[in-house]
């Protein structure tokens, strides 16, 4: 079986790299990454080492910034109108103070991909304003959000996203002096929007009676699109008049038997519907070290587990959800029968060649059962870092 990396190596062209180091380290070649972001060319990879950095904007261009440990970011990442062959890639970056909004996309085609942000927590006994945004998406048409955790309002609007292994806290309000709204941990404005294995919870409110005097929120709201929950938990905010739904809004709305929705389901006039659906967890890895991934699905399910580049989502006959995948650099890794102690998986050696680093692969599994039926896995995004 031809390894995807085999593909890959065939391939002439490697992505530049560079080094941003706020110290000017030995090594360096930009000691701003305001500076980087501008200058270096389409499909470069930023390495940036431990040290404290402006916001800095990405536009018409891939790029893909890698952090060490210990990177903090102050202000907004901008990243504007890439076309459907340039990929984004933010990997390991923490704002340790509030700002709004902390990355904003607009109306990106391409691939992007955020791994491990962190943005502050809430004061102690405080609130935030509604305005604190960690992530501000319009127009997005592929974006994977990967092990982060976000506080404040995540916002989409018309966006196809993936939160995988994600913790969303929104809003709140824990102050007796001000009548700050509070926020859902996720909304989003049509498109399609995937959670799988994360957490999002709803803002808290503020009042002891019956009325609340500042209302809580949701879990999350979704509206004029679709949603897709596996194994994820919703929880909705608490406040005087007890606890708000974890879902709310007015998309068609499918949740897999793992999931949990702590706080109910309000205003949707199609109810969401309740069922078994096939997820992928995947991992990251180091040039020498081993991308897996792995499925979960109903015992007895034939699986098909496919991993390549990515690609413009793909329709495929009598398949509801889209595949992310080049059509003509993917490979099928593993086939096989759904076992409760023995789940279908994968792995792929990453040649350790530096070349590699940043590099994004997608995993998708095409599940089939006599409960689960013909069915497409969530897209899981695993980075060469």
């Amino acid at each position: 079986m031809r390894s995807i990396f085999a593909i890959l190596l065939a391939l002439p062209v490697a992505a530049q790299t560079f080094v941003v180091d706020a110290n000017n380290g030995p090594g360096t070649n930009y000691t701003s990454l305001t500076a980087a972001a501008a200058a270096v060319p389409d499909g470069a990879v930023l390495l940036v080492r431990a040290g404290n950095y402006a916001g800095f904007a990405i536009a018409q261009k891939g790029l893909t910034v890698l952090a060490d440990p210990g990177v903090g970011i102050t202000g907004t990442i901008a990243i504007a109108n890439t076309n459907p062959g340039q990929s984004c890639t933010l990997a390991n970056l923490a704002w340790p103070g509030s700002g709004a909004p902390c990355v904003q996309l607009t109306g990106d085609q391409g691939l992007v991909v955020l791994e491990g942000l962190t943005t502050a927590g809430f004061p102690a006994g405080g609130f935030l304003g509604f305005n604190y945004v960690p992530l501000d998406a319009t127009g997005c048409a592929r974006l994977a959000v990967r092990e982060c955790t976000f506080w404040g309002h995540v916002n989409l609007d018309a966006c196809d996203a993936v939160f995988e292994s994600c913790t969303l806290q929104g809003v709140t309000n824990a102050s007796a002096f001000t009548m700050l709204t509070t926020s859902s941990g996720l909304q989003a404005q049509g498109g399609n929007v995937q959670l799988v294995e994360s957490t999002v919870t709803g803002g808290d409110g503020f009042g002891t009676g019956p009325i609340a005097s500042v209302a809580a929120s949701p879990g999350i709201g979704v509206y004029n699109g679709t949603a897709r929950v596996l194994a994820s938990t919703l929880v909705g905010g608490f406040d005087g008049g007890g606890q708000r739904a974890a879902l709310q809004g007015n998309s068609i709305v499918r949740i897999d038997l793992l999931s949990s929705p702590q706080g109910g389901i309000s205003n949707f006039p199609h109810s969401p519907s309740f069922l078994a659906m096939p997820f992928v967890s995947a991992t990251s890895a180091a040039p020498g070290g081993n991308l897996t991934a792995t499925t979960t699905t109903l015992a007895g399910d034939l699986v098909t587990l496919v991993v390549g580049l990515p690609g413009a989502p793909v329709p495929i006959a009598g398949f509801q959800d889209q595949f992310w995948l080049d059509p003509g650099a993917h490979v099928f890794l593993a086939i096989g029968v759904q076992q409760t102690t023995a789940p279908i998986a994968g792995s792929i050696a990453v040649p350790n060649v530096p070349g590699f680093r940043g590099l994004p692969l997608v995993w998708h599994a095409a599940c089939f059962g006599p409960v689960t039926g013909l069915q497409n896995g969530n897209p899981a995004v695993a980075l060469v870092r």
